[in-house]
């Protein structure tokens, strides 16, 4: 997972070079600001498409050979294979310091579980890191009281167990 003032060394270009023959998938996990920075590093020539986030989420994620995860009130998450969702509306109190790294925490645990497929088949973390907005949101939603009250990032933290155990039969 690279975040926050790693994400403009995936656009050196001793790292692009060598994207396709890494030994393990990488998940990018910027918010809006980082993502038009790293955008410019890597396609400094052309404008980035506001009003078509997910295709340029696409193309930065085969750009990189990376898989994106564009933190938002709508989260994207985009591979170098093509796959693309979106995960949300997210309550507004998850734009909170430190709830990013719960979010990192949610799909480090999810890639740590499925490591072996992740190396196989590195496509697989897209929906891997989709579920992990998916719950990442449930929870900042459960902790907030739909939407209702402040929350801290250890107050998503907290509601994960409470939220994962009603999302199971």
């Amino acid at each position: 997972m690279v975040d926050a003032g790693a994400l403009l060394e995936l656009a050196a270009p001793e790292v692009l070079a060598a994207a396709r023959d890494r030994v393990a998938p990488i998940v990018a996990t910027p918010h809006l600001g980082e993502f038009r920075a790293l955008w410019r590093a890597v396609e400094p020539e052309t404008e980035l498409p506001q009003h078509a986030l997910p295709r340029a989420a696409s193309a930065l994620a085969e750009r990189l050979g990376s898989t994106i995860l564009l933190k938002g009130s709508v989260t994207l998450v985009a591979t170098p294979g093509g796959f693309c969702a979106a995960a949300g509306p997210a309550t507004p109190w998850l734009a909170t310091a430190g709830t990013g790294d719960v979010l990192a925490g949610i799909l480090g645990a999810l890639a740590a579980t499925h490591a072996a497929e992740l190396r196989e088949d590195p496509e697989r973390f897209g929906p891997l890191a989709a579920s992990a907005a998916v719950l990442h949101a449930a929870a900042a939603c459960r902790a907030s009281q739909d939407g209702r009250a402040p929350i801290a990032a250890l107050d998503v933290a907290r509601a994960l167990p409470e939220t994962i155990a009603a999302l199971l039969p």
